[in-house]
C-alpha cells in the first residue's frame, strides 16, 4: 500500500503548516477502503483543517475508486436527505443551465433533479461511468482536470460527499471553481467537524471510514474563499439520515451510554466496574461512537464564481 507521509512534523496536506494539532489515533474502521494503519487525526492551526495522517497517495485513492463495482454507491431507491438538500439547493439557486456532478458514479442523482438541466458527469469507476453514459448523461472523463483541459464551463458544479475524500481540499475546489461560467455556483456536501456530537468526542467519531481524508467545518470554508476570491452564498447543516423522534431519542441515549463508558475505562480504577454493568458494558466494547448521523453533523456549502469571473457576467 502507498501512503503519503507529508512533510516533517505531519504538515497540513492543504496549505503546508508544518504544525498541525495531534489529537491522537484513530479507531480502526472498515469500509470501501482498508488501510494498514488507520492513522492519527490532526488540526492545522493555519487553515483550521481536520484530517487523518497518514493517507492513500492521491494515485492510490483514484485506482481503487476506478475499480469499484457499479453496485457499491447505489443511492437509486434509497432515501437519501442530502440529495433532497442538494436538490433543493439548487433549484432555488442556479436556474436550469449546464451543470455537472463531480463524482456522479452512476448518475442517479443526477437524473433526479428537474427537466432543463444539461446534465454533465465526472467518474472515476469506468463501471459506473458507463451506466451513466447509457443512462443520457455527457461523461466528460474521471476528474475535474479532464473537465477543464476540454475548455467546459457550467453554471452549476456539484460534489457531494467528494471532498472528505481527498487530500488538498482547497486545490479541488480551486478545479472546480474553474469550470464555472461568470455567475456560476459550485455545491458542496460534506462533513461538518463543528457539530456538537463531533466537538465533543472527536477521535471516535462514526464519519472516519479509511478513504475519509478531510473534514472542513465553516471555517475551513471562510479561509479558503479568501484565497480563491470566492464567498459562501449559502451554508446550511442537514442530518445524513432521517429518523422519528422516538428514534432520535433512542440514538441519544446510546450515545450517552458509550460516552459514560468511554469516559469510566480513561479513568481506571473504580470506574471499570461498569465494563460489567448493562448498557454501560455495550458501550464500553463498542469500537466507535455510534448513531453520530442522528446530529446535524453536515453541510450544504454554496460557493459562488471567483469575483474577477462574477464581474465578468
Amino acid at each position: 500500500m502507498t501512503v503519503c507521509r507529508g512533510q516533517a512534523d505531519h504538515a497540513c496536506p492543504c496549505c503546508g503548516c508544518g504544525h498541525s494539532q495531534d489529537l491522537g489515533p484513530i479507531r480502526e474502521m472498515h469500509a470501501v477502503i482498508r488501510l494498514a494503519d488507520p492513522g492519527s487525526l490532526y488540526r492545522c492551526p493555519e487553515c483550521r483543517l481536520l484530517h487523518r495522517y497518514p493517507y492513500l497517495s492521491p494515485e492510490e485513492s483514484a485506482r481503487r475508486y476506478a475499480a469499484l463495482p457499479v453496485e457499491q454507491w447505489s443511492g437509486e431507491g434509497m432515501d437519501r436527505p442530502d440529495w433532497d438538500v442538494a436538490r433543493t439547493t439548487i433549484t432555488r439557486l442556479v436556474p436550469p443551465c449546464h451543470l455537472i456532478e463531480v463524482g456522479c458514479f452512476r448518475g442517479d442523482f443526477l437524473r433526479s433533479l428537474p427537466a432543463g438541466y444539461r446534465l454533465h458527469g465526472l467518474e472515476l469507476s469506468t463501471e459506473a461511468a458507463r451506466t451513466a453514459a447509457a443512462s443520457g448523461i455527457e461523461m466528460l472523463g474521471g476528474t475535474v482536470a479532464e473537465a477543464l483541459a476540454a475548455g467546459k464551463r457550467f453554471g452549476c458544479v456539484v460534489a457531494i460527499d467528494v471532498v472528505e475524500h481527498l487530500q488538498d481540499p482547497l486545490a479541488f475546489v480551486r478545479e472546480c471553481l474553474g469550470l464555472l461560467s461568470p455567475g456560476g455556483v459550485c455545491v458542496f456536501t460534506t462533513g461538518d467537524p463543528s457539530s456538537w456530537l463531533w466537538q465533543w468526542n472527536p477521535r471516535d467519531y462514526w464519519y472516519y471510514s479509511p478513504e475519509h481524508v478531510s473534514f472542513c467545518d465553516g471555517g475551513w470554508w471562510t479561509w479558503a474563499c479568501e484565497r480563491l476570491k470566492s464567498r459562501v452564498v449559502h451554508r446550511r447543516r442537514f442530518r445524513r439520515k432521517r429518523a422519528t423522534p422516538v428514534q432520535l431519542a433512542g440514538m441519544a441515549m446510546r450515545t450517552a451510554v458509550y460516552e459514560v463508558a468511554q469516559a469510566a475505562k480513561r479513568a481506571g480504577g473504580p470506574a471499570n466496574v461498569l465494563r460489567y454493568i448493562p448498557p454501560f458494558s455495550l458501550g464500553w466494547f463498542r469500537p466507535v461512537q455510534p448513531d453520530g448521523w442522528w446530529t446535524r453533523d453536515h453541510h450544504v456549502v454554496v460557493l459562488a464564481a471567483p469575483a474577477e469571473r462574477a464581474e465578468a457576467a
